[in-house]
């Protein structure tokens, strides 16, 4: 019997603070990804097309790890599907309230998966940057900024 590969994950809890008010939706972890992936596309974008289809690349960049995953090539039992479920899952922490104010907090663990963790860095740079493009629904005119307030990082597992 051939043995299981290894699965390796970490959760990071990024505990974001609000610097003005700001109103998020109940659904805060797509907010996050939408904030995350624009960003994430246009930093690691090689050519001038929207999409990514036939890049050699897009399989090893971070934008394609985390929001374009593709099956391996060699892969003969995912060689039919276009697209394989994403390397990270995120979970936001409940929001009793969706109206926050300056000072508040609120929590999303990120969990990449696999060859994921090591592109960790490039999502906590793209938190950096994304506290001066504001989050949320309302990011005209400076409002709903926040900034990174920590990330806390728990040993990496391997299962």
């Amino acid at each position: 019997m051939t043995p299981l590969p290894t699965l390796s994950f970490g959760v990071f809890p990024f505990k974001i603070q609000c610097l003005t008010p700001m109103h998020l939706r109940p659904f805060v972890t797509s907010t996050l990804r939408g904030a995350w992936g624009t960003p994430f596309q246009r930093m690691a974008r090689l050519t001038r097309k929207q999409k990514h289809e036939g890049c050699v690349l897009c399989p090893q960049y971070p934008y394609g790890v985390f929001f374009e995953p593709a099956p391996p090539p060699q892969s003969k039992r995912l060689a039919h599907y276009s697209a394989i479920p994403r390397s990270y899952v995120l979970n936001a922490s409940a929001l009793l309230e969706n109206n926050l104010q300056p000072a508040d907090t609120f929590s999303s663990d990120v969990a990449p998966i696999r060859h994921a963790v090591r592109h960790l860095p490039y999502f906590i740079c793209l938190s950096r940057s994304l506290e001066n493009a504001g989050l949320g629904g309302q990011q005209q005119d400076g409002y709903e900024r926040h900034e990174l307030a920590t990330v806390k990082g728990y040993r990496t597992l391997y299962v």
